[in-house]
């Protein structure tokens, strides 16, 4: 599975990591739960339990890869060409989340 962290610097960073064991909604850690990327621009949604709470909140990040001549990139910038299709991943995530028991509004 391929996920994004932050560097120190703030600039996303992407890793390759074993795929996780299939672990019911309720009972995951927090990690990466959904990719959504139509073309170049992704969204990563991560599952956070805060304290007790009884249902789990979800964040998205999102981020666009590009090739720099010779390897494929990430970046949390977009152009002016970039916007629509952000525009277009970002409600599919808002309703994966919806979808998935995170109607619950984020900070």
């Amino acid at each position: 599975m391929k996920h994004w962290s932050k560097t120190t610097m703030g600039h996303a960073q992407r890793h390759e990591s074993q795929a996780l064991p299939a672990t019911p909604l309720e009972d995951a850690p927090e990690r990466s739960m959904h990719e959504i990327r139509p073309g170049k621009i992704k969204a990563i949604i991560w599952r956070h339990v805060i304290g007790d709470a009884q249902a789990p909140r979800f964040n998205a990040e999102f981020g666009r890869l590009y090739h720099d001549g010779q390897r494929w990139r990430d970046s949390t910038s977009f152009g002016r060409d970039d916007l629509l299709l952000l525009a277009d991943v970002s409600k599919l995530a808002c309703l994966w989340i919806y979808e998935h028991g995170g109607g619950v509004a984020s900070e």
